[in-house]
């Protein structure tokens, strides 16, 4: 038999990818054709398995790739046909897990900062780094400053109650940048007491011996009195 063609598909891989090959021969006796298959990565063999390649086990970012196919039929081999040769791709990093610090802020009291919760995952074992990016009420925000990450901090005094602030977090692996993780807070207001009650000692009022809050008198006149004596 004599090969007429080899191709590789896709035309472009990454790490993790799988490539396949196709092959193509005619036999002047119109016999039977089988193929048989020597993968190389770097130019070395590295299986000879079938049409097929994985890229979890066989190969890495920036490796060279071709396959060497052999024709044979009952006569015998044909002679041997290379195809053309793929460089895997680097494969962008995954989304990152982001945390906001604290999850429930008071206003002009804490610091928002951006953290990574969970790294973003990286086939290709790359080290990343990430951009942070704020908004406000769906508003861009570039007055941050830097704990860990470059803007990854919203300093307090810049917060008021209500607001509703987003983090988004790029990974970056040096040469693509991947899906954006993210989080939200809502800005809370400064403590106050909301309630409180205390027992009535006066022992002409009908709550006497009861526990009364202002909450009780609403719309009308009352008077609080403390005292203490020995």
């Amino acid at each position: 038999p004599e090969m007429v063609s080899v191709s590789l598909s896709p035309s472009s891989v990454a790490t993790d990818d799988l490539i396949e090959a196709s092959a193509s021969a005619t036999d002047a006796d119109g016999e039977s054709i089988q193929y048989t298959y020597a993968w190389y990565v770097d130019g070395s063999l590295a299986a000879e398995t079938g049409s097929q390649l994985d890229g979890t086990t066989a190969f890495d970012k920036g490796d060279e790739i071709y396959i060497v196919v052999t024709p044979s039929d009952a006569s015998g081999d044909g002679a041997s046909m290379s195809s053309d040769s793929l460089i895997v791709d680097n494969t962008p990093p995954e989304s990152p897990g982001v945390l906001i610090d604290p999850s429930s802020p008071v206003e002009g009291v804490d610091d928002l900062v951006c953290e990574i919760d969970t790294e973003a995952g990286d086939v290709d074992g790359d080290t990343l780094s990430y951009t942070m990016s704020w908004s406000v009420d769906g508003v861009a925000f570039t007055d941050t400053e830097t704990t860990t990450w470059d803007d990854d901090t919203v300093p307090a005094d810049q917060t008021a109650e209500g607001e509703l602030w987003v983090c988004a977090a790029v990974p970056d692996d040096g040469e693509d940048l991947g899906d954006s993780g993210w989080d939200e807070v809502e800005i809370m207001g400064p403590d106050v007491v909301t309630d409180f009650a205390l027992e009535d000692v006066n022992k002409t009022s009908d709550s006497y011996g009861q526990a009364v809050s202002p909450r009780d008198m609403l719309e009308q006149v009352s008077g609080w009195y403390f005292g203490h004596s020995t």
